[in-house]
């Protein structure tokens, strides 16, 4: 091999590593971010006198609660093009649906792919964010609000109470509905309550829920099994069944 052919193998080779590195390092900088709690986000949003806050979720939800100072993009890709344009890429910028995952995540890997240094997402949505107890705008009308001192007579008195935590946006809270009405009918020595987070962000933030939907039972004021997302029938009332 020439001198030439060694200087220019040399150079891909180089030219490879340094490619390898920079892919590497917007890795470990993308997992990171992901991994921060939302009090974490808030604050690192809070360095800037207007944070970029996208809501990513339909025109109604979106006007039922979101976070304070978010836009709304909706799910058309040509406003959320038109928005994109308008925002700063050296700026923190956070994306967030009504769960974890969609186009939440969808959205904030477009950010990066356009140069978005700061790029974040919430890995409960919503609802973590609220349950962190971040500030919310709401316009909830309050039909699904469980007083809080009703809540923690049934958690305390109750023999066996499922409580599902949940929103009306989200498609495995929608499918878990039947379910848990069959197996209240089914078993009439269990209560079930559902809370809201719309019409019960407080009651999310002293619960601690981060996401949902969130299953819990309840044994004489005890959290005694609890499950994320959405779940079968089957596998709920094996654990019922294990606590009558």
């Amino acid at each position: 091999m020439n001198k030439k052919n060694i200087i220019l193998t040399g150079f891909m080779a180089l030219s490879a590593w340094t490619v390898t590195i920079a892919q590497s390092t917007q890795r470990q900088q993308e997992q990171s971010q992901q991994n921060y709690t939302e009090t974490e986000i808030f604050k690192r949003l809070s360095r800037v006198k207007k944070p970029q806050i996208l809501d990513v979720r339909d025109a109604k939800e979106y006007a039922i609660s979101h976070i304070k100072g978010a836009i709304n993009t909706t799910r058309d890709n040509a406003h959320t093009d038109s928005i994109i344009a308008t925002l700063d890429p050296n700026l923190p910028t956070l994306t967030y649906s009504n769960v974890g995952r969609g186009r939440g995540v969808t959205l904030a890997a477009k950010l990066r792919e356009r140069g978005f240094k700061e790029v974040y997402h919430l890995s409960g949505g919503l609802a973590g964010w609220g349950g962190a107890g971040l500030p919310i705008e709401s316009a909830a009308t309050g039909e699904r609000t469980v007083p809080t001192d009703k809540f923690h007579q049934a958690v305390s008195q109750s023999d066996l109470l499922l409580v599902e935590f949940s929103t009306i946006h989200c498609p495995g809270c929608l499918r878990l509905k039947p379910i848990l009405a069959e197996l209240q009918y089914e078993h009439k020595q269990i209560e079930v309550i559902n809370v809201d987070f719309d019409d019960n962000v407080n009651l999310f933030k002293e619960e601690k829920i981060k996401a949902v939907p969130i299953l819990r039972l309840y044994k004489k004021g005890e959290i005694v099994w609890e499950h994320l997302g959405f779940i079968e029938k089957s596998v709920i009332e094996s654990e019922i069944n294990k606590l009558l």
